[in-house]
């Protein structure tokens, strides 16, 4: 409760900053009171909306974790052949297939760990069937 209460108001402002750079508004303009309750508002109706926040939270780690670990690296690889191209100190396989390999992955995992975790945690299914295995007492 006490992380929930001193947290909130630090995400929150980050949440409306971003959104008022997102759209390019000034935080002195008249837009600032109803983006705040905008925002809010969308807040509460998901909070009454979403049971159960584990699957928020394992939706945004496959990602954050995704896009972490292969997209923006392959991202980054790319951009950089282009921007140096004649001075890139590896070849061009590096710079376009293992670049592209990387971001495809990626999407790949991404779509495998987003239906993974649907299934689980929305649907309910289990991915394997369980046993149990009496042992007999002495």
């Amino acid at each position: 409760m006490l992380a929930t209460c001193c947290g909130f108001p630090l995400c929150f402002t980050a949440l409306r900053s971003a959104t008022l750079a997102l759209f390019s508004w000034d935080s002195q303009s008249r837009i600032w009171l109803p983006v705040n309750l905008l925002l809010l508002s969308v807040i509460s109706v998901l909070s009454f909306i979403l049971r159960d926040l584990g699957v928020v939270n394992s939706l945004g780690g496959v990602t954050l974790g995704i896009l972490i670990q292969l997209v923006f690296p392959g991202l980054m690889i790319t951009w950089t052949y282009r921007a140096k191209l004649g001075k890139w100190r590896f070849g061009a396989f590096e710079g376009t297939m293992v670049a592209y390999t990387l971001i495809g992955l990626g999407a790949l995992l991404f779509v495998f760990g987003t239906i993974t975790v649907l299934w689980i945690k929305v649907f309910h299914f289990r991915l394997y069937r369980t046993t149990t295995v009496y042992l007999p007492t002495s």
